[in-house]
């Protein structure tokens, strides 16, 4: 971990300078959120999620702490969106409202974005303007061009940012496909068109797969469906129930899936509400033709060999179908011994574990898994160590800034970069202030940037509070008590013990009733004084609590106890 420097807040940027500010997405995978400013003027790109983890119980969608943008709000000319991805546009439901500035995207994007803010009841608040790829236009002091680019998404797109002070490319998410079948076939001379109109000062380019070499004839969706075309043909006629998942945003794949599928005399099924929502955005934005999908329950009514399911969970996620169908409990979905399962997707690092127990689950049922360990049923859509040499003879940036990826990632970029004769940026984190001119590139400062969690409808620090307090119930346990007391201060009835996550079952009742007999004889020796005073009573029963606890389990459990009075 990079050690931060004290934070001081967003600066105003001067005229002679650009600044770049990563709120999200450096020395990470996801929550992409980045800050271009210049001239006293801001321009954002992206505002993703993360996922929560075991770390954070009880919080499914986290989000990049904007605290030092909020601050700076007024000098904010809006957010550029590169794609559709969760990591990129998911925190805007959450966040927009601490900004309200406009937003501009690609006809998809915006699709998939408005069904966002619809959903939070923000659809007619949000300035949400359409942009075609290849398309220029000009807010403050940025020019801004959407460049289009291929992804595992249609309608994703480079940011070429021009500026009074120096031209930037922003890569977002891409790799170099030699067959791209419907999105990007442009990309390399659009790039290549915009660095020759003005020198680049800085490509902030994407880490994810740097540290992957290319697989020759296996790094391009064309060559993938010809792929998935002859696996299915290894299945035709046979009586194996076929189910792939993958990301389902992913609407080139989802073609190529129906096809391979159709050709080889079997139906395709989307099972789960969002390979549902990412198909119809794409048919409704032309990304995709038509396919003659049927129903999860007619799927389930056909014979095994006539059906191929497409299904949500690539990644392991406990409430996707594909989850569901590994622990036998989809309510129409099911798979028998024989079936088989492709992961027509990569494992994002951090997912290993909700995987392996979809893996595990499945071949607990007979289930026969595929991973692309084992054949080619997948594309990364992400550059490659050659891909991004490729980029930097498009762009010839004047420095190299390696964004998005964990730290490892953005290590091997810096060393790519230099191996290459290009100058980069000084190793950074989420919060550094980077300022680039002609003269090259420094850190200047560092802003207060972090995680925060959704929890209901707000945001809540990861840090403390009831996520720290769910941890350490988690990790060691809880006690609640209640103790009646009459108006002397004596017990007044049985004393009212609740335990979780602390004593196995077996060992419950008599580990209560030791509690319980203990408590008794500390109150009972208690002054009359203390006996008046609530707070002493708490004290002196944490105290006893506490002591049993350490001895018996070796726990430090968080402890809640609460004092009833009668008037008797």
């Amino acid at each position: 971990m990079i050690k931060k420097q004290p934070t001081q807040p967003l600066p105003r940027p001067k005229d002679d300078e650009v600044l770049f500010v990563p709120l999200g997405g450096v020395g990470e995978i996801g929550m992409n959120c980045a800050l271009y400013g210049c001239q006293g003027q801001w321009l954002a790109v992206d505002m993703g999620v993360s996922f929560g983890d075991d770390t954070t119980p009880g919080i499914d969608i986290v989000v990049p702490d904007i605290a030092a943008l909020e601050e700076q709000a007024e000098h904010l000319q809006g957010i550029v969106l590169t794609h559709g991805h969760e990591d990129h546009i998911g925190a805007l439901p959450y966040l927009w409202q601490r900004l309200k500035c406009p937003l501009w995207a690609t006809p998809l994007t915006a699709t998939l974005i408005h069904a966002k803010l619809k959903d939070k009841g923000l659809h007619k608040e949000v300035p949400l303007n359409v942009v075609d790829i290849g398309e220029e236009w000009t807010v403050g002091c940025f020019k801004v061009r959407m460049i289009g680019v291929v992804h595992s998404i249609p309608h994703s797109c480079a940011l070429g940012i021009d500026t009074p002070c120096g031209r930037i490319v922003h890569s977002g998410d891409w790799y170099d496909d030699p067959d791209p079948l419907r999105c990007g076939q442009e990309m390399e001379t659009s790039l290549r068109d915009f660095a020759q109109e003005k020198k680049v000062l800085a490509l902030m380019c994407d880490s994810t797969n740097v540290m992957e070499e290319k697989k020759q004839g296996q790094s391009s969706e064309g060559q993938l469906r010809e792929a998935l075309m002859a696996l299915f043909a290894r299945y035709k006629g046979k009586k194996h129930r076929l189910a792939l998942t993958f990301f389902a945003s992913n609407a080139l794949r989802m073609e190529s899936i129906a096809q391979a599928a159709l050709a080889h005399g079997r139906m395709p099924v989307l099972v789960g509400r969002s390979m549902e929502r990412y198909y119809f955005a794409a048919l409704r934005n032309g990304c995709i033709d038509e396919i003659p999908f049927v129903s999860a329950d007619d799927g389930a009514r056909m014979d095994r060999e006539d059906v191929v399911y497409l299904c949500t969970g690539s990644q392991g996620e406990p409430r996707a179908a594909l989850s569901r169908i590994a622990q036998a409990s989809h309510p129409t979905v099911s798979l028998d011994r024989g079936d088989v399962v492709i992961f027509s997707s990569r494992v994002i690092p951090g997912n290993e574990k909700a995987i392996g127990r979809v893996y595990n689950g499945l071949l607990a049922q007979g289930i026969d898994v595929i991973t692309a360990e084992q054949e080619f049923v997948h594309v990364s859509g992400h550059p490659s160590k050659e891909d991004v040499q490729r980029m930097y003879g498009w762009v010839a940036p004047q420095v190299v800034v390696p964004v998005h990826g964990e730290y490892q990632h953005l290590q091997a970029q810096r060393e790519l970069a230099r191996s290459c004769q290009y100058q980069t940026a000084p190793f950074m984190a989420n919060g550094a202030v980077l300022r680039l001119q002609e003269q090259g590139a420094q850190i200047v400062g560092n802003v207060h940037s972090g995680r925060l969690g959704i929890y209901g409808q707000k945001t809540i620090a990861l840090r403390g509070g009831v996520v720290a307090a769910r941890r350490h119930i988690a990790q060691q346990g809880m006690v609640m008590l209640t103790c009646v007391l009459d108006a002397q201060g004596f017990l007044c009835g049985d004393i009212i013990l609740k335990t979780q996550t602390l004593f196995h079952e077996d060992d419950c009742a008599e580990h209560h009733k030791s509690l319980r007999s203990l408590l008794a004889v500390q109150l009972d020796r208690a002054s009359d004084q203390q006996r008046e005073d609530d707070a002493e009573i708490e004290r002196i029963a944490t105290s006893c609590i506490r002591r049993y606890i350490k001895k018996m389990m070796d726990m430090k459990p968080l402890i809640d106890v609460t004092v009833v009075r009668t008037n008797r």
